[in-house]
């Protein structure tokens, strides 16, 4: 259950993995982060665990796609 959030643009003020793991009530695990602040810009990507139940990650998925969030999969891994 690995999957890639990508930050290419949103400000780095904005709490993304709080408001989402708040708003969703589910936890997830921060795998690996490679994030830059550029003049108050967020540049990067995390590799989140998201949660086994499927609920879990539907509604993750679903806060995601309504914050355009780019969070994506990874399959191969």
């Amino acid at each position: 259950n690995l999957y890639r959030l990508i930050f290419n643009g949103r400000s780095s003020l904005e709490p993304v993995i709080a408001n989402m793991v708040l708003e969703c009530g589910c936890p997830v695990n921060i795998m690996y982060a490679d994030t830059r602040d550029i003049n108050g810009v967020a540049f990067g990507q995390m590799v989140l665990q998201l949660p086994e139940r499927e609920e879990s990650r539907t509604r993750i998925m679903a806060y995601a796609r309504a914050h355009s969030i780019m969070l994506e999969e990874m399959k191969h891994v």
